[in-house]
């Protein structure tokens, strides 16, 4: 009986983390952003968090692509 409280402990501690789009359009997202000349010079990290946050807004809250772009943009480009 303890084996198994540690395996679900242990696995519901260590779930990967799980997006409600598919990974290809964060790829995308991330690639056309480093597209941008307005995005010279941000690091990658601060990209793909920005998209993270776009696309949550717009695919799992149902929210206006540009005022999902704008608010992630304020939150990570700062």
């Amino acid at each position: 009986m303890k084996i198994l409280a540690i395996f679900l402990l242990v696995f519901f501690i260590f779930q990967p983390i799980a997006y409600s789009y598919p990974k290809d359009l964060l790829k995308e997202c991330i690639l056309g952003a480093k597209r941008s000349p307005l995005l010279v010079g941000v690091p990658a990290v601060e990209v793909e968090n920005w998209c993270n946050c776009t696309l949550e807004l717009i695919v799992d809250k149902g929210k206006g692509d540009l005022d999902s772009a704008n608010f992630c943009g304020q939150k990570y480009f700062k």
